[in-house]
């Protein structure tokens, strides 16, 4: 799961690169399908997608999807605010 958010609303929160960090991790990994790796299943959300719900559905994915005989990596490009 990668999650990547450079758009923000306060500019002092905005990160450049964060969505397109978030995609690469989730490229660099799915290139490992069949290498690496039997199966690589990724969600990716970015900007306006990493939403609380978005990131809880994701981490819900996880839990349902996920054994003990997985490899899972979380990658988090946030700042966060509250």
């Amino acid at each position: 799961m990668s999650v990547g958010v450079s758009k923000h609303t306060i500019p002092a929160y905005t990160l450049n690169y964060a969505d397109m960090d978030a995609r690469s991790i989730e490229d660099i990994y799915k290139l490992q399908q069949g290498a690496l790796f039997k199966n690589v299943f990724t969600r990716t959300l970015v900007n306006e997608q990493a939403t609380r719900a978005g990131i809880l559905d994701a981490f819900y994915w996880l839990e349902q999807n996920a054994t003990q005989k997985d490899v899972v990596v979380i990658f988090m490009g946030v700042t966060w605010v509250e």
